[in-house]
């Protein structure tokens, strides 16, 4: 009888994690919390580039954006970004 129940609890025990496995290993979709279609953030390249090695700034409005080790960036207007200012701000 013994041997019944160690069976019964070894079943369980492989349905069980193989029920944890399956759920862990599916991708989780993520649902919006705000079902508004506008965006808040809306990048737009501007007519220039910069390079703040060599103190080449962008015009106002724009924010120069390098990527990685990169001496030239691009310039782009936030329009809608109320997070930006400079780190002098914090």
């Amino acid at each position: 009888m013994t041997s019944h129940s160690a069976v019964r609890i070894a079943i369980f025990a492989v349905i069980a994690l193989h029920s944890i496995f399956e759920c862990l290993s599916k991708p989780q979709i993520l649902q919006r919390t705000d079902k508004s279609t506008d965006s808040e953030w809306d990048p737009q390249t501007c007519p220039e580039t910069c390079i703040p090695s060599k103190n080449i700034t962008c015009s106002d409005g724009c924010v120069c954006v390098k990527l990685g080790e990169e001496e030239e960036g691009t310039c782009f207007n936030m329009t809608g970004v109320d997070w930006l200012g400079s780190p002098s701000d914090d």
